[in-house]
């Protein structure tokens, strides 16, 4: 259900590639996913698991660059996407905005 934690071992929710650099901002980032994923379930009645994998581009420090790989499995659909930005955070509000984007158009199919 919902109201279990969603980023436990056997939640719904898996964060791959963030590491301790990334601990400043790890809240936000949960933040950021419990809100969308609300919609997102509403938009996914059946919706198994969403994982979001974080890769590092150019990591010097100061011009950082994240790619984040996110997929959204749903009923045995599956959607994903690809997104950069030297934000973190909004790398991944933009990657489930476009999760989003893609689950409901499909519902309006």
């Amino acid at each position: 259900t919902m109201d279990d934690d969603p980023f436990s071992p056997d939640g719904i929710v898996k964060l791959l590639g963030f590491d301790d650099d990334d601990e400043p901002v790890i809240e936000d980032i949960k933040l950021i996913v419990r809100k969308k994923l609300k919609r997102l379930s509403e938009l996914c009645m059946g919706m198994e698991q969403l994982v979001i994998h974080l890769k590092k581009i150019h990591a010097q420090p100061h011009s950082e660059k994240y790619e984040l790989h996110a997929s959204l499995k749903d009923k045995g659909r599956l959607y994903t996407t690809t997104t950069s930005h030297k934000d973190l955070l909004l790398a991944m509000e933009e990657a489930l905005e476009n999760l989003e984007s893609e689950a409901s158009k499909e519902r309006t199919l």
